[in-house]
Protein backbone atom coordinates (compact mmCIF):
# COMPACT_ATOMS: atom_id res chain seq x y z
CA UNK A 1 0.00 0.00 0.00
CA UNK A 2 1.38 3.34 -0.81
CA UNK A 3 0.50 6.53 1.20
CA UNK A 4 -2.48 7.79 -1.66
CA UNK A 5 -4.13 4.12 -1.03
CA UNK A 6 -3.81 4.50 2.82
CA UNK A 7 -4.98 7.88 2.54
CA UNK A 8 -7.96 6.50 0.39
CA UNK A 9 -8.47 3.87 2.54
CA UNK A 10 -8.75 6.27 5.56
CA UNK A 11 -11.66 8.17 3.84
CA UNK A 12 -13.39 5.32 2.97
CA UNK A 13 -13.70 4.39 6.66
CA UNK A 14 -14.03 7.54 7.55
CA UNK A 15 -17.27 8.58 5.63
CA UNK A 16 -18.42 5.01 5.57
CA UNK A 17 -18.30 3.77 9.05
CA UNK A 18 -19.26 5.12 12.68
CA UNK A 19 -18.59 4.78 15.94
CA UNK A 20 -17.09 0.98 17.42
CA UNK A 21 -17.26 -0.60 13.71
CA UNK A 22 -14.92 2.92 12.54
CA UNK A 23 -12.51 2.40 15.67
CA UNK A 24 -12.58 -1.45 14.74
CA UNK A 25 -11.77 -1.08 11.50
CA UNK A 26 -8.92 1.67 11.88
CA UNK A 27 -7.35 -0.89 14.29
CA UNK A 28 -7.52 -3.53 11.68
CA UNK A 29 -5.62 -1.27 9.20
CA UNK A 30 -2.78 -0.33 11.74
CA UNK A 31 -2.21 -4.25 13.08
CA UNK A 32 -1.86 -5.03 9.26
CA UNK A 33 0.88 -2.85 9.27
CA UNK A 34 4.64 -2.84 10.37
CA UNK A 35 6.03 -0.15 12.47
CA UNK A 36 6.97 2.04 10.28
CA UNK A 37 5.31 0.81 7.31
CA UNK A 38 3.78 2.96 4.71
CA UNK A 39 0.65 4.09 6.30
CA UNK A 40 0.83 2.89 9.71
CA UNK A 41 1.26 6.24 10.86
CA UNK A 42 -1.29 7.93 9.16
CA UNK A 43 -3.69 5.26 10.09
CA UNK A 44 -2.73 5.92 14.20
CA UNK A 45 -3.68 9.43 12.97
CA UNK A 46 -7.18 9.44 11.79
CA UNK A 47 -7.93 6.66 14.82
CA UNK A 48 -6.30 9.69 17.30
CA UNK A 49 -8.64 12.14 15.42
CA UNK A 50 -11.81 10.08 15.95
CA UNK A 51 -11.00 9.39 19.66
CA UNK A 52 -10.90 13.13 20.33
CA UNK A 53 -13.99 13.53 18.80
CA UNK A 54 -15.37 10.91 21.16
CA UNK A 55 -13.71 12.71 24.19
CA UNK A 56 -11.39 9.93 24.85
CA UNK A 57 -8.75 12.03 25.23
CA UNK A 58 -5.54 9.95 27.58
CA UNK A 59 -6.50 7.10 24.07
CA UNK A 60 -5.81 10.06 21.55
CA UNK A 61 -2.80 11.36 22.92
CA UNK A 62 -1.39 7.73 23.02
CA UNK A 63 -2.64 7.51 19.10
CA UNK A 64 -0.68 10.18 18.59
CA UNK A 65 2.30 9.36 20.46
CA UNK A 66 2.22 5.90 18.39
CA UNK A 67 2.02 7.80 15.33
CA UNK A 68 4.82 9.92 16.53
CA UNK A 69 6.72 6.69 17.45
CA UNK A 70 6.22 4.95 14.33
CA UNK A 71 7.83 7.88 11.93
CA UNK A 72 6.14 7.37 9.02
CA UNK A 73 4.58 9.89 6.66
CA UNK A 74 1.24 11.66 8.30
CA UNK A 75 -1.79 14.17 6.88
CA UNK A 76 -1.20 16.21 9.96
CA UNK A 77 1.68 16.17 12.47
CA UNK A 78 1.60 13.98 15.12
CA UNK A 79 3.10 16.60 17.43
CA UNK A 80 0.65 18.91 16.20
CA UNK A 81 -2.10 16.41 17.02
CA UNK A 82 -1.20 16.17 20.37
CA UNK A 83 -1.69 20.39 21.11
CA UNK A 84 -4.71 20.13 19.08
CA UNK A 85 -5.89 17.64 21.97
CA UNK A 86 -5.10 19.50 24.82
CA UNK A 87 -6.84 22.41 23.51
CA UNK A 88 -9.93 20.70 22.99
CA UNK A 89 -9.49 18.95 26.13
CA UNK A 90 -9.20 22.01 28.13
CA UNK A 91 -5.95 21.14 29.70
CA UNK A 92 -4.62 24.69 28.41
CA UNK A 93 -1.78 23.97 31.16
CA UNK A 94 -0.12 21.67 28.72
CA UNK A 95 0.05 23.45 25.73
CA UNK A 96 3.50 24.88 26.21
CA UNK A 97 5.27 21.93 26.68
CA UNK A 98 4.17 21.58 23.04
CA UNK A 99 5.16 24.91 21.91
CA UNK A 100 8.97 24.62 22.24
CA UNK A 101 8.90 21.41 20.33
CA UNK A 102 6.68 22.90 17.10
CA UNK A 103 8.98 25.76 16.78
CA UNK A 104 12.39 23.75 16.61
CA UNK A 105 9.74 21.83 14.15
CA UNK A 106 9.21 24.58 12.20
CA UNK A 107 12.74 26.21 12.65
CA UNK A 108 14.35 22.51 10.73
CA UNK A 109 11.60 23.35 8.32
CA UNK A 110 9.37 20.25 9.22
CA UNK A 111 5.90 22.03 9.02
CA UNK A 112 3.92 23.49 5.85
CA UNK A 113 1.96 26.54 6.12
CA UNK A 114 -0.80 24.37 6.63
CA UNK A 115 0.78 22.61 9.90
CA UNK A 116 1.22 26.71 10.70
CA UNK A 117 -2.41 27.28 10.54
CA UNK A 118 -3.26 24.22 12.21
CA UNK A 119 -1.46 25.23 15.14
CA UNK A 120 -2.52 29.59 14.97
CA UNK A 121 -6.06 27.79 15.01
CA UNK A 122 -5.92 25.39 18.17
CA UNK A 123 -4.15 28.30 20.08
CA UNK A 124 -6.48 30.95 18.92
CA UNK A 125 -9.27 28.28 19.85
CA UNK A 126 -7.35 28.63 23.32
CA UNK A 127 -7.29 32.40 23.43
CA UNK A 128 -3.75 32.22 23.29
CA UNK A 129 -3.87 35.28 20.76
CA UNK A 130 -0.29 36.51 21.09
CA UNK A 131 0.87 32.90 20.47
CA UNK A 132 -1.50 32.77 17.23
CA UNK A 133 -0.32 35.59 16.15
CA UNK A 134 2.70 34.15 15.68
CA UNK A 135 2.29 31.13 14.27
CA UNK A 136 0.12 32.40 11.78
CA UNK A 137 3.06 34.56 10.88
CA UNK A 138 5.56 32.19 11.00
CA UNK A 139 4.68 31.24 6.85
CA UNK A 140 4.80 35.25 5.87
CA UNK A 141 8.13 35.95 7.48
CA UNK A 142 9.77 35.57 3.60
CA UNK A 143 6.62 36.91 1.66
CA UNK A 144 6.33 40.10 0.06
CA UNK A 145 2.92 41.34 1.65
CA UNK A 146 2.28 42.59 -1.82
CA UNK A 147 2.91 39.11 -3.14
CA UNK A 148 -0.56 38.22 -2.65
CA UNK A 149 -0.13 34.99 -4.39
CA UNK A 150 2.04 33.60 -2.63
CA UNK A 151 0.48 34.05 0.65
CA UNK A 152 -1.55 31.32 2.13
CA UNK A 153 -5.24 32.21 2.82
CA UNK A 154 -5.22 30.13 5.97
CA UNK A 155 -2.84 31.95 7.40
CA UNK A 156 -3.14 35.79 6.48
CA UNK A 157 -7.02 35.10 7.44
CA UNK A 158 -6.21 34.22 10.77
CA UNK A 159 -3.36 36.52 11.43
CA UNK A 160 -6.13 38.84 10.63
CA UNK A 161 -8.42 37.82 12.70
CA UNK A 162 -5.95 37.81 16.11
CA UNK A 163 -4.57 41.11 15.11
CA UNK A 164 -8.41 42.56 14.82
CA UNK A 165 -9.07 40.87 18.30
CA UNK A 166 -5.57 42.22 19.83
CA UNK A 167 -6.46 45.65 18.90
CA UNK A 168 -3.13 45.73 16.85
CA UNK A 169 -3.23 48.65 13.84
CA UNK A 170 -3.34 47.33 10.46
CA UNK A 171 -0.48 46.96 8.75
CA UNK A 172 0.58 45.78 4.86
CA UNK A 173 -0.28 41.77 5.91
CA UNK A 174 -3.52 42.97 6.98
CA UNK A 175 -4.02 45.42 4.07
CA UNK A 176 -3.35 42.59 2.13
CA UNK A 177 -5.64 39.96 3.29
CA UNK A 178 -8.79 41.42 1.30
CA UNK A 179 -6.74 41.17 -1.87
CA UNK A 180 -5.63 37.33 -1.04
CA UNK A 181 -9.44 36.46 -0.37
CA UNK A 182 -10.45 38.28 -3.66
CA UNK A 183 -7.22 36.62 -5.26
CA UNK A 184 -8.94 32.90 -3.74
CA UNK A 185 -12.82 33.54 -4.60
CA UNK A 186 -11.26 34.37 -8.42
CA UNK A 187 -9.44 31.14 -8.66
CA UNK A 188 -12.64 29.15 -7.54
CA UNK A 189 -14.82 31.16 -9.63
CA UNK A 190 -16.76 31.89 -6.31
CA UNK A 191 -19.11 35.41 -6.19
CA UNK A 192 -18.74 37.81 -3.79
Amino acid sequence: MDFEEACDRAEEIEFSMTGDRRLAALRREIDALAVGETGRAMFLCSLAEFLGFQGRWDEAREAYRNALSDGGRTIIDPRIGLLDIDVESGEHDRIDTHLPVLLQASRDGELSDHDCEWIGEALEEADRLKDAHRWFTIPLRDIDPDDIGQLPIGCINGRYRVRRDLELPMDKYDEATFAVRDLYRAARGLDD
